[in-house]
């Protein structure tokens, strides 16, 4: 029998690069209603849509210092500064006269200040030259600076000096955070963070100016908020004169450079001159110039305070497939381009391929030049990001989606999809890194694990002469030595564990401080409680934790056997394990009643192996089995027996759970989340076994448990008893350090590594101020063949930019879905076959037709394609996918943002002419058909049933009516019609239906 382990994934559309909006804003553009959507989500009534929206009000109260454990200081600069390039006319010593004057300053507030000033023309060694005063001057003008002189050729030509005005201000990330969806019951840790940049003034706050070589420093006795204008003067008489006089260039702060391109050509008649002086502004430089000769002094100047500055050529959006999709057209809430038709603001809708090429600063409203009415086309740029897909071009690239007519009032988790906006970690020093740190967690997958079990004090709880023969088998020395004599041999191994012991007690509540449920139930690592063992119990008698073997085996693919004798393919050794499954019952409560409620009870499983001789190894493939039914679930296995040994002088070692000897691809960690906190959680595939791969979630977490595969939960539920009232949601997002630690005691086969000192260092400051202790929910989703470091990003819902600072936004939205999963044929992997017949159809109600047919890989394991969401003439009817021959199709359900348990689908296609001959050895042949393959298989003995061979007759399609004969050399013979070609094909094998050629 054919069989396939599905599950379905969502892992692609990935945005990176934008900060993200969240859900369907309500907003409007040119008269027109812009509609929004967000795809996926678990399966729900349409009738009910929601959106994720939010914003910073003025009633956010910001805390300064370590009041609160979630508020930090950033530090991006050592200050807050800004910086101009003063080009300026030397003017040549034959036009100077007595009235000559050139003065510059810079100032910010009147207290910052830095000047330039002309002071005299002289001759040495027969050239000319200007003498320059510089001051830097903190205080204001009449305070003591630094001064210094500096000489210029005097000789019309444009000399220059840089400039730097700065102030000590700390960037403050200020964190908040809110339940998500008020009528939603039972999730208030599931929460939006809402982070804030922004500026705040030190105690002590220093100011500091720089002109050319010198500089200016004191505390100041009036703070100055880094918000304020910038401005610059020059007053000047400069007889016959013309071109430019004074450029302000390169006018940035904090490295974000302003736009003056609004700015001129404009005459100016300032002072008591006798012509216009003109000023231009181009780029970030604005210039004065006469066009003409000119006579008489002149005073001009302007003021800037610091535009926001975004970029975004980092958006990327992925689909399912890992293609880009460079004509999608997105929206951003935080640039607006202004209308003067209408005389409104208008959002901006370009494709991703315009996004990235796009960088927009505020181009009115920061600058003193600006009009009181915005001129068409001046750019503003908000401070609360949003991004969003438009709908049409959605659907126009089969993506999907649905529209929405209710109001946005506030955040909800309700919605089909969340988008997650990547915060700065700490450590990042500035705003265009890319957030996401890989440095803090990893997850790891275990190979070649002996199951005697952990050494505890240079001891363990199995070894090889624990072994019990029967038989004709004896039992094994200390060495692993027996011997098998007469009949067939059996070894049997009883595992030691007190999993069910530990569960049993639960009700009497009397264990060492320290272990209490749900950790109690969850762990399934060999020797975790054992540092327990002696310690004092609640009645104040001692607890007993004995050694424990390696007892669950979830997540290995293999079992390597290291006996001896080589498994024989026609008569091979047989594995059979005797294990438990567990069920338990909790009511959540945090009251006694917890724990004097709690059952649990056994259910019994035998499942039995062939053992393969596969790369000089004795393998057994454990999510195979060839008897017991079902899936294989090895939570609890208490018992190994190794039967059909051959007699002989035999010796055995410690068996080792490894890898598929056979497989060449990297093993696959999931991280995933969910609409409600039920659903999120790590799983992971390690070759071709995918089902129970992290912990058992189908202990109910009162109705909570994950609903669509068996993971090492994110969240776990907590609620008071309500005595008379209503309860109380306790639960909350678990901290990433007690996630990965769950991975590492939940099952054997996983562990998690975390890094403490990375972890601070992404949200720990210099005053040891925590922004945030880093949160299950702070992993990026993500999902690969891949296995190590964890993607780890600060979430938030809303991100508000401080002025002064470019800002690359990084953000992720996963859409779509997937169907993955394992396929068997014949007790071993399908490798590189073709997979499953995936279906779908409109609704409950609609035909199947079919959607894929994909190949698994070397593991045995395979994915679909991306799948859709909503059928193709109705957004609002849902595709329902699932899996089976024409006629024999079962449905699996929608595709949605998470992933589906393990289920088996059987996809035998029907075994149809089947032919038998008995050959001269006593083994009975069959051939027969199985869709478009013609199959061998062969009968040792009534007791081991049928073998299949490893590779088919006849790989061609159109074959029919076969017919098999075994000769007395041990050749096989196969004959088989071909009704396309009106005749028969013939082919034998000499190794026993290994391999076939034409005769």
């Amino acid at each position: 029998m054919r069989r396939v382990a599905i599950t379905s994934a969502v892992i692609g559309l990935a945005v990176v690069g934008l900060v993200a909006g969240l859900g369907a804003l309500e907003r409007t553009g040119g008269g027109e209603r812009l509609e929004r959507w967000w795809i996926d989500g678990p399966e729900r009534d349409l009738g009910t849509l929601y959106s994720i929206t939010g914003s910073i009000g003025p009633d956010v109260i910001r805390v300064d210092g370590q009041e609160i454990a979630n508020m930090a200081k950033t530090q991006i600069e050592d200050n807050w500064s800004c910086s101009v390039d003063i080009e300026f006319m030397s003017p040549a010593a034959d036009k100077v006269t007595g009235n000559t004057e050139l003065d510059v300053w810079l100032q910010l507030t009147g207290l910052l200040g830095a000047e330039l000033h002309y002071i005299e023309t002289f001759e040495d060694e027969g050239v000319d030259y200007n003498r320059f005063s510089l001051l830097a001057v903190v205080g204001g003008f009449g305070e003591i600076g630094e001064y210094t002189t500096f000489v210029v050729p005097a000789d019309g030509s444009m000399q220059s000096v840089s400039a730097t005005l700065a102030i000590d201000a700390e960037l403050h990330c200020t964190f908040d955070a809110d339940p998500i969806g008020v009528d939603k019951a039972g999730v208030t840790h599931a929460k939006e963070c809402l982070l804030e940049d922004e500026w705040q003034i030190p105690e002590e706050q220093v100011g500091y100016a720089a002109i050319g070589s010198i500089e200016d420093s004191k505390v100041l006795t009036t703070n100055i908020f880094p918000t304020e204008a910038f401005s610059w003067q020059a007053n000047f008489h400069l007889p016959e004169v013309t071109g430019d006089v004074v450029r302000f260039a390169n006018i940035r702060f904090n490295g974000a450079a302003i736009d003056a391109s609004e700015l001129g050509p404009t005459a100016l008649s300032p002072g008591t001159g006798t012509g216009e002086v003109w000023v231009d502004g181009t780029g970030n430089t604005v210039r004065y110039y006469f066009e003409d000769e000119n006579e008489g002094f002149y005073g001009v100047g302007e003021s800037t305070a610091s535009p926001r500055h975004y970029s975004f050529g980092g958006l990327e959006i992925i689909d399912m497939d890992g293609n880009d999709i460079p004509a999608l057209e997105v929206w951003c809430s935080a640039v607006q381009v202004y209308d003067a038709e209408s005389g409104q603001w208008q959002l901006i809708k370009q494709s991703v391929s315009d996004w990235r090429g796009s960088e927009y600063a505020d181009s009115w409203g920061y600058y003193s030049w600006d009009a009181g009415t915005p001129p068409d086309g001046a750019v503003r740029c908000l401070a609360n990001v949003y991004f969003w897909i438009d709908q049409d071009s959605a659907q126009a690239h089969g993506l999907g989606g649905f529209t929405t007519t209710d109001p946005v009032s506030g955040r909800s988790f309700e919605h089909d999809a969340r988008v997650i906006i990547n915060g700065w970690p700490i450590n990042k020093p500035d705003r265009e890194a890319d957030p996401i740190d890989e440095t803090i967690a990893a997850v790891a997958h275990r190979d070649h694990v002996g199951i005697y079990g952990p050494a505890d004090a240079g001891q363990r709880a199995l070894a090889h002469d624990d072994w019990v023969g029967s038989g004709g088998a004896t039992s094994p020395t200390s060495s692993g030595n027996f011997t098998v004599a007469g009949t067939p041999g059996v070894l049997t191994l009883a595992m030691p564990n007190n999993y069910g012991s530990r569960l049993a007690a639960v009700p009497q509540q009397n264990f060492p401080e320290g272990m209490a449920l749900p950790t109690l139930y969850l762990v399934h690592e060999a020797g975790y409680w054992r540092p327990f063992d002696g310690e004092e119990n609640q009645d104040e008698t001692l607890h007993s934790e004995p050694r424990e073997a390696v007892f669950c085996w979830r997540g290995w693919p293999c079992l390597r056997i290291p006996v001896s004798v080589a498994s024989d393919e026609h008569d091979p050794l047989v594995v059979t394990l005797k294990a438990r499954t567990w069920t338990k019952s909790d009511n959540h409560l945090s009251d006694s009643t917890r724990p004097e409620t709690f059952t649990a009870s056994a259910t019994e499983h035998t499942w039995t192996y062939p053992v393969f001789r596969i790369a000089a190894q004795n393998v057994a493939f454990l999510g195979m089995p060839e008897e017991g039914g079902g899936e294989p679930d090895l939570e609890d296995v208490y018992e190994l027996t190794l039967s059909n040994i051959p007699p002989g002088e035999h010796e055995i070692a410690e068996p080792t759970l490894r890898p598929d000897p056979l497989s060449f691809e990297d093993d696959t960690v999931k991280f995933f989340e969910g609409w409600a906190y039920r659903h999120g959680g790590f799983s992971g595939v390690a070759d071709h076994v995918c089902r129970y791969a992290l912990m058992d979630s189908h202990e109910g977490n009162a109705g909570k448990a994950n609903m669509f595969e068996a993971t090492c939960r994110n969240f776990d539920f907590v609620q008071t008893p309500g005595n008379g009232g209503p309860p109380i949601d306790l639960s909350s997002a678990k901290t990433l350090a007690s996630a990965v630690g769950h991975i590492e005691a939940d099952a054997d086969a996983w562990q998690g590594v975390y890094d403490e000192q990375a972890a601070e260092g992404a949200t720990k400051d210099a005053h040891d101020n925590v922004l945030k202790v880093l949160s299950v929910t702070d992993v990026v989703p993500f999902a690969g063949r891949t296995v190590g470091a964890v993607p780890v990003a600060i979430r938030c819902a809303e991100w508000t930019a401080v002025r002064g600072l470019a800002y690359n936004w990084n953000a992720l939205k996963i859409v779509e879905g997937a169907i993955n999963g394992s396929a068997e044929d014949g007790g071993n992997p399908a490798r590189e076959d073709s997979g499953p017949r995936v279906v779908r159809r409109e609704g409950s109600e609609g035909e199947w037709e079919q959607f894929a047919v994909p190949s698994t890989d070397t593991a045995g394991y395979w994915r679909t394609p991306s799948g859709e969401i909503y059928a193709d003439v109705d957004p609002n009817t849902l595709w329902i996918y699932g899996m089976g021959a024409e006629g024999e199709e079962e449905a699996i359900g929608r595709l949605a943002t998470r992933e589906y348990r393990y289920a088996l689908i059987d996809l035998d296609p029907g075994q149809t002419e089947p032919n038998l001959c008995l050959g001269p050895d006593g083994r009975c042949w069959l051939v027969f058909r199985e869709g478009q393959r013609i199959r061998c298989r062969v009968m040792e003995s009534p007791q081991r049933g049928w073998n299949d061979r490893s590779s088919d007759v006849f790989e061609a399609e159109g074959y029919t009516w076969p017919r098999v004969a075994a000769m007395s050399d041990g050749t096989l013979i196969v004959v088989a019609t071909n009704p396309e070609e009106d005749g028969s094909t013939v082919r034998r094998s000499h190794d026993d239906g290994t391999t076939w050629v034409d005769v």
